[in-house]
């Protein structure tokens, strides 16, 4: 997570760090370990995924390196599109695609 970049984009949106803690239900202090680069769970980084794509339009989402499309499969609820990539034809087969194919049209 890009601190920075982070920032701007919630400033363009009238947010802060704390406005995002808050949507997502974590505390201010894990905003701050994961905005920090310090480990965080699974769990807290799809929470703030999820609060990050309360803010963004529909668009063409490209998940590079998806791995088990963890966050793919949160963008495919409000993206447009999802394009989900990964080197692994083992993940790609057993995970990526039967999430895709079976329950979000819109992703590929």
């Amino acid at each position: 997570m890009d601190p920075a970049r982070l920032d701007r984009e919630l400033a363009r949106r009238g947010w802060n760090a704390t406005d995002l803690a808050k949507a997502a239900g974590i505390s201010v202090a894990t905003m701050s370990a994961a905005r920090s680069g310090r480990p965080v769970a699974n769990a807290t980084v799809c929470k703030i995924a999820e609060a990050l794509l309360k803010l963004m339009p529909p668009m063409v989402i490209a998940d590079l390196g998806a791995g088990e499309g963890t966050i793919s499969q949160l963008m495919a609820q409000r993206a447009k599109r999802v394009i989900a990539v990964d080197n692994s034809a083992r993940v790609i087969v057993q995970r990526i695609r039967f999430f895709f194919v079976t329950l979000h049209p819109n992703a590929q």
